[in-house]
């Protein structure tokens, strides 16, 4: 597995997500996925991909950058569980609203978090999800 650094050093720093359409430079990641092989696509926003498409504003940190990066990633996540840690709301933390404290952002609604309630609904299975699963016993309320 890729060290964090690594992992910064070889993806796009206008990346966003596939799950979006576009990256921070306006690209539309359809016009520069790689469907050439069998398989996953392969993408350019991603330097060791093999993707043999082009990325006209692709462009990658350098190594002092990344471990900067990386160096504030890892003092963010250290002050969220060292929060937790004392029971206090993690900061950059958003709560839900269903309770005082809540260790990841939930997306709830004015209604509350389904997670903190632990309901079954169309989208949510709580025997099936990694959040839920993730407590030792039922979230905190």
């Amino acid at each position: 597995m890729k060290s964090l650094k690594d992992q910064i050093l070889t993806r796009c720093v206008h990346f966003t997500g596939i799950q979006h359409d576009a990256c921070e430079a306006g690209i539309d990641y359809k016009t520069v996925r790689d469907a050439s092989a069998k398989g996953p696509y392969r993408w350019p926003c991603f330097s060791d991909s093999g993707a043999t498409t082009v990325c006209p504003k692709a462009s990658f940190m350098t190594d002092e950058q990344a471990a900067a990066e990386e160096k504030s990633m890892i003092e963010k996540s250290d002050a969220v569980i060292a929060a937790l840690g004392r029971g206090e709301h993690p900061p950059g933390v958003i709560a839900c609203g269903a309770h005082d404290l809540h260790p990841f952002d939930c997306g709830g609604t004015e209604e509350g978090c389904i997670h903190c309630k632990g309901e079954k609904t169309e989208h949510h299975d709580p025997d099936n999800c990694a959040l839920c699963k993730g407590f030792d016993e039922e979230p905190p309320l």
